[in-house]
């Protein structure tokens, strides 16, 4: 039976797992697969309901996702791998790499969180609601929150796909995901368990996951480092192109020689 995940392979070597936010596509890390297929092997993930991966049973849980990918690795073979995540993503690099369920020898976020507080749980809710219930367009604000001031006007080509995500991803799976979002485990105390290197880039300029997330990302796991991009958004792979791409493959480099870390079940 085929894995409920898609994983879209490329390259060979030590194998890099890359995991897309809400909205978005594997496609968005085509630079770094690009930089890394000559001597990883990467595998970009389809989460539940985006290319050709099936959307999870209600209510959806990033749970299930994670153990759907964990399946899907180990499907392809690998039970040992770095894992690279933007927004959402980062989040699920952190439950799998906690989870146990193959070995994480390293972790690149691009954005993401570990914990979220509860006014913007409350403020999660609402919009899954709007998400679910009606027709809010919800285009201004995403390209408030996401874009640095002035990229989109200056880059409409390069923007293009990512509005596409908003406008072609449905309704009731942004709602299903941003409800989990905002259900999601805080993972903050576990973080002291990650005894693997993380590597944090971030736009300072990051409205839909602010710096703030990183630096406690930052805080709690014990060899995280955090770089801040000055003056660039949420998509460092638009408006920080070949500087992300060269960090992101400079720090994943050759294979970790270090035991990794097994997990906490």
């Amino acid at each position: 039976m085929a894995a409920a995940i898609h994983l879209n392979a490329r390259g060979s070597g030590p194998a890099v797992v890359l995991l897309h936010s809400c909205p978005g596509r594997a496609s968005y890390f085509d630079p770094i697969v690009e930089a890394l297929a000559p001597r990883h092997l990467t595998l970009t993930a389809d989460l539940p309901g985006y290319g050709t991966s099936p959307r999870l049973k209600t209510p959806y849980s990033l749970e299930r996702a994670i153990e759907l990918l964990a399946e899907a690795l180990r499907g392809a073979g690998v039970e040992r791998c770095a894992v690279v995540g933007h927004g959402l993503g980062t989040y699920r690099a952190l439950q799998l790499a906690l989870s146990g369920a193959v070995q994480v020898d390293r972790i690149v976020g691009l954005g993401g969180f570990a914990s979220l507080g509860g006014p913007y749980r409350v403020a999660l809710r609402r919009i899954a609601d709007l998400w679910e219930k009606t027709s809010f367009d919800f285009m201004p604000l995403w390209q408030h929150n996401v874009f640095e001031p002035g990229w989109l006007l200056a880059h409409p080509d390069e923007a293009a796909p990512m509005l596409d995500w908003l406008r072609d991803t449905p309704r009731d799976l942004l709602g299903q995901e941003t409800r989990a979002a905002a259900n999601s485990e805080d993972l903050t105390h576990q973080l002291a368990l990650l005894e693997i290197p993380i590597y944090l880039r971030w736009g300072a300029r990051d409205l839909a996951t602010p710096l703030s997330w990183g630096h406690q990302i930052e805080r709690m796991a014990p060899r995280a480092t955090l770089e801040e991009v000055v003056g660039r958004g949420h998509y460092l792979l638009l408006d920080d192109h070949a500087a992300t791409v060269e960090a992101v493959s400079r720090f994943l480099g050759p294979a970790a020689a270090e035991s990794p870390f097994r997990g906490t079940s």
